[in-house]
């Protein structure tokens, strides 16, 4: 099983989140790989990303609008697999309707029938998949990264600029959704 995160792996969230955000101050509109650190210090304030947050958690659109991050070969190959390989999407988003705006989504990118799992909200994904056969998890978030690997998941990071400083053995480093995707395919044809 390959457990594919959503925002920042094949979702736009920076850019969409920002975007909110700068509408009512003004601040800047940064895409995922611009974004310098997870909590956003130095870009946005507390009161910023408060705001941010509550706009997302009302909204109805929010999660099932934002702009595909990974290319159409990365979309076309995870539908491709997603027969051969159980492929379970898998999120922290929150607010309203996140299953059915996330769902519509993935099938909106050519994903039939998306096997998707919404953690909820305080939970880890590392809590959640410890007892799941995974083979690799592709993820951008640090926290859950390092907890996913603390279980001896294999994570293929998709490297920004907010993980950067992320280590561990079990973690690789990868330049995009695609080159992680492939090592994550190439893996589960051998253990899997």
């Amino acid at each position: 099983m390959i457990a594919v995160d959503l925002d920042g792996v094949l979702a736009e969230f920076s850019e969409a989140f920002s975007r909110l955000v700068s509408e009512r101050y003004g601040t800047p509109i940064l895409r995922s790989d611009q974004v310098p650190s997870w909590d956003w210090n130095g870009v946005l304030t507390k009161e910023q990303m408060d705001y941010g947050w509550d706009a997302v958690r009302s909204s109805d659109t929010f999660w099932g609008s934002l702009a595909p991050l990974a290319p159409s070969s990365v979309f076309a190959t995870l539908a491709s697999y997603q027969k051969a390989i159980p492929i379970v999407f898998i999120t922290s988003r929150i607010g309203r309707h996140v299953y059915d705006q996330s769902a519509m989504w993935l099938e909106r990118m050519g994903i039939e029938n998306p096997l998707l799992v919404v953690v909820p909200e305080g939970w880890s994904k590392a809590s959640i998949t410890r007892d799941w056969p995974l083979t690799a998890v592709i993820e951008d978030a640090p926290e859950q990264a390092l907890a996913l690997a603390e279980n001896d998941t294999w994570v293929y990071l998709v490297g920004y600029l907010y993980n950067r400083n992320v280590r561990h053995a079990n973690i690789i480093r990868c330049k995009d959704t695609e080159d992680a995707l492939a090592r994550a395919i190439k893996l589960w044809q051998v253990e899997g």
